[in-house]
């Protein structure tokens, strides 16, 4: 017989889990575009079709994820909760100049590949994320601005929910 979970409020409060979220960048713009018909596809059939033809809508649109992950980059972003981040911040001082321009709260050189290494799963230390991800050719200015946005978004955000009366 299975034990009904216990609900007093210590238990509520050790059943939160960090926040998580997938990163996803499609290898091409021919995949942008399947991916973006694929999403649209699904958005008109929740308002025009029948449940029929939204699940054949989600099927369809998570058959085009499932390729695309295949050929694009995906990983997993995870929280690292309050304490970490704020060391991570410290960790990560504004240099003297950035402090006198007020440009930052932490030096973006250092803390951004530092915060993928400790929200990301999968391994990668801040070096490697520097070299591959940061210093990289290949990662366009948006990417890198929708990455870094990603990694704060986890780390900063709330999950908290108005359920009302």
């Amino acid at each position: 017989m299975a034990t009904a979970p216990s609900n007093t409020l210590k238990d509520a409060v050790r059943r939160k889990k960090a926040i998580q979220t997938e990163h996803f960048v499609p290898a091409t713009d021919e995949d942008v575009e399947r991916l973006k018909n694929a999403e649209q596809k699904l958005n008109l059939a929740r308002f025009t079709s029948d449940d029929e033809e939204v699940a054949a809508a989600e099927a369809s649109l998570a058959k085009v994820r499932a390729e695309l992950r295949e050929t694009g980059v995906s990983f997993v972003i995870r929280g690292i909760g309050r304490l970490a981040f704020e060391e991570l911040v410290r960790e990560h001082p504004p240099t003297k100049e950035q402090i006198e321009k007020n440009e930052a709260s932490f030096d973006p050189e250092t803390f951004w590949p530092a915060l993928c290494a400790a929200s990301v799963v999968g391994g990668m230390s801040a070096e490697e994320w520097k070299t591959e991800v940061f210093d990289s050719a290949e990662w366009g200015p948006g990417e890198l601005t929708d990455l870094r946005e990603k990694v704060m978004t986890v780390n900063t955000e709330t999950r908290v929910a108005l359920l009302g009366n």
